[in-house]
């Protein structure tokens, strides 16, 4: 065997077995934080460049790619060769790794002569630092994204110290091929920082340096309602606001991202205007080199986000420039704090929405309906009697050969997340006993049903519903997050995992890919002191002291808080009311912090944050949910899966991201609770990782609605 083919076979055998370098471990190797010696990153970097020019996949490329960043940021050699990139870029698109390449591009000389076929030999090394070093890496990767909207693509060309320092001196030297990348949707639209800022430039930044004539983003996210019978009037939406801002002299407009949305929910956290900070980058130890930012990052100061829904019923512009003014000057006028600045998924919003399930009873009363009647349209979808036959038929093809060959289990087992009042298991377990009955095959007779609550009460009432077939039903009260802390004794034994309208109502946390920067979204809830002062004179307190009695009124509850607090609550439904009123008044604030290593930063157990990364560089900017704990209740809700068991959820998911960059996706108010749409393109990525085809399909049985049906089973 040849060395080439051993150097082959080894890469590949480490691909197989996820062993490949990742950039993060490169990175830590780099700071010192390993004991590796920082120059073995370089040596395998070069070890990994001369490789590349064998027929590797897209994984391999991205992470050589990942690791050519890497090294130039530190200061270290990186080879300008763009031998890094594969030629089969129909598998780099499904990764998501370098989206909108033309196929011409990878095909090299054949159909582009301009570009150098990717099996060209390895070009020079770039050890400058500065402009020229990034360039290096530039052609390392293939190319990065410019900014203004072009991916160019370079041929390895050595450059060397004292060569132009801008991207058109790049740009005028070598030969490229230029094909879209970062290119906005028909809804972004540029205002300049003033009337004659130059147009927008690609260049290497500085931290601390500011960088003038760069475009203020806006992002009109429901351009779909530009047409219509009741077209949305930009004007008036998008003027106000930007008044507002070019009124305020210390704003920088070109650091500014202005964002729209339609907020569909009556009830939500957001107010009509919301002014964001985006943090930057720890600042380096003092005496160090500063780090060139690389041209196609855009380093944004504020994101000012409006809900056009509501915009026409405010005055847009005193509103946006109150909301500026308070930010800049990092006060909390006019709100009052329950919390600090954290992950969502760590937000107190989640601690009422516990408390909404554990005392769901007396908030019913207080409120005189059920929470079914919060859903769109008044119900669940999981009491559809066709969906329940179409499930039954299924698990009874699936149970017919393995009794003929005597593979079947004694127990048949169906594990239901999320019960409700157990309209859903009345209605499957009726249809199951009367499909049973014709079919002839006694399954009903070893049928076990468990039906899986967080809430007693909502256990109570679902044992009402289903007594005429309490002898094939369990009840568990456990945390649909963690279901094998409770069901551990079925793992792999379960052919059936039935779940509805759970997931978008756990906690989860938000990340965004904006200008080439990865952020995670930190929230700190609040009342705005026009509500919080009527909710402090009815309870007789001041306004400084109403946190403190939210927070006993979620670890206690509403009854205990009465019983302990007598001088604030004469009875129990004033304790009730008080939650109400909190909970209808209470908004979220927000914030942008830069996420360093998504290696380090952990979704749910066993999930890395990497899982994202294919997600957050799929073409344009992207803000999406994590659903940190529906993923944790996904991953083990699997473990209980039988080889030919199946899972299926009924919920709001997005099944595509341009869903998240067009339409707003939560949190909302449903009732007392808390819900969020889930994304479907994530907990995809995590089932197919776990050898889980995982698909989505409109719920076939209800013409309107949003509800979408995610079906997961062992891949063949």
């Amino acid at each position: 065997m040849t060395t080439r083919q051993e150097r082959l076979r080894s890469w590949r055998r480490r691909e197989a077995t996820g062993h490949l370098p990742a950039a993060g471990f490169a990175e830590r190797c780099i700071r010192g934080t390993t004991t590796t010696a920082p120059h073995w990153g370089a040596t395998l970097w070069s070890r990994m460049v001369a490789d590349a020019n064998l027929d590797m996949s897209a994984r391999f490329a991205r992470v050589v790619g990942q690791w050519a960043i890497v090294l130039y940021r530190a200061g270290l050699p990186v080879l300008a060769s763009r031998a890094a990139f594969p030629s089969r870029l129909p598998e780099l698109k499904t990764l998501g790794g370098e989206p909108r390449l033309n196929e011409k591009v990878g095909d090299g000389n054949a159909r582009n002569p301009t570009v150098q076929s990717i099996r060209s030999p390895p070009a020079h090394y770039s050890p400058y630092p500065g402009p020229d070093r990034n360039h290096a890496a530039q052609s390392a990767c293939g190319g990065l994204p410019q900014a203004g909207g072009e991916f160019v693509r370079t041929t390895g060309v050595r450059l060397s110290r004292g060569q132009g320092t801008g991207a058109a001196d790049y740009k005028a030297r070598m030969p490229a091929a230029r094909v879209p990348f970062f290119m906005a949707s028909a809804s972004r639209v540029a205002f300049r920082g003033s009337p004659s800022a130059p147009a927008r430039r690609a260049g290497t930044r500085v931290p601390g340096r500011q960088v003038r004539g760069l475009g203020m983003l806006v992002d009109l996210r429901p351009h779909a309602r530009l047409r219509g019978k009741k077209p949305l009037d930009v004007a008036a939406s998008l003027v106000p606001v930007v008044e507002a801002l070019t009124a305020d002299t210390d704003t920088d407009l070109a650091k500014v991202r202005l964002v729209c949305d339609w907020v569909q929910y009556k009830e939500s956290f957001r107010d009509v205007v919301e002014v964001r900070p985006i943090l930057g980058r720890a600042a380096r130890p003092t005496g160090t080199d500063p780090v060139p930012i690389p041209s196609n990052v855009r380093v944004d100061d504020l994101e000012v986000a409006v809900d056009v829904r509501r915009s026409a019923d405010v005055a847009l512009r005193e509103l946006a420039a109150a909301r500026l003014r308070e930010v800049f000057a990092g006060g909390t006028s006019h709100r009052t704090l329950l919390e600090d600045w954290g992950p969502g998924s760590q937000s107190c919003i989640w601690d009422f929405n516990s408390r909404y399930w554990a005392d769901l009873e007396r908030w019913e009363r207080s409120t005189g309906r059920g929470y079914e009647q919060a859903l769109p349209g008044g119900e669940s979808d999981a009491r559809n009697a066709d969906g329940a036959r179409d499930l039954i038929r299924d698990l009874f093809a699936i149970w017919d050969p393995l009794a003929d060959s005597g593979a079947l289990p004694e127990e048949l087992y169906v594990v239901e997340l999320g019960v409700g009042n157990g309209g859903q298991a009345r209605t499957f377990l009726d249809e199951f006993r009367r499909l049973d009955e014709a079919h002839g095959r006694g399954y009903y007779q070893r049928l076990h049903y468990l039906m899986c609550d967080y809430s007693q009460h909502v256990l109570n009432l679902a044992k009402e519903t289903v007594a005429d077939h309490l002898r094939r039903v369990s009840l568990f009260a456990l945390d649909a997050t963690r279901p094998l802390t409770s069901l551990g004794f079925l793992k792999f034994k379960v052919f059936l995992v039935y779940i509805s309208n759970v997931y978008d109502n756990l906690p989860t946390d938000e990340v965004a890919q904006m200008g080439g920067v990865t952020y995670q979204v930190q929230t700190r809830a609040y009342l705005p002191d026009n509500a919080c002062e009527p909710i402090a004179e009815r309870t007789r307190t001041e306004v400084g002291r109403v946190p403190g009695l939210v927070r006993k009124l979620l670890r206690l509850g509403p009854a205990l808080l009465a019983e302990a607090l007598p001088a604030h609550f004469d009875h129990v439904h004033d304790a009730v009311m008080f939650w109400r009123d909190v909970w209808s008044a209470i908004r979220l604030e927000e914030r942008y912090r830069p996420l360093a290593d998504l290696d380090t930063y952990e979704l749910a157990e066993g999930v890395s944050g990497e899982t994202l990364r294919p997600l957050l560089e799929s073409g344009a900017d992207v803000r999406m949910h994590v659903n940190n704990d529906a993923l944790a209740s996904f991953v083990q809700s699997l473990k209980l899966l039988h080889p030919f068991g199946k899972l299926v959820c009924h919920d709001l998911f997005v099944t595509d991201l341009d869903a998240y960059r067009n339409n707003f996706r939560g949190p909302g108010k449903y009732d007392g609770s808390v819900v969020n749409w889930v994304n479907g393109p994530l907990l995809a990525h995590v089932g197919r990782r776990h050898g889980f085809d995982v698909t989505y399909t409109r719920f076939g049985h209800r013409t309107a609605g949003n509800i979408v049906t995610m079906t997961a089973q062992v891949r063949d």
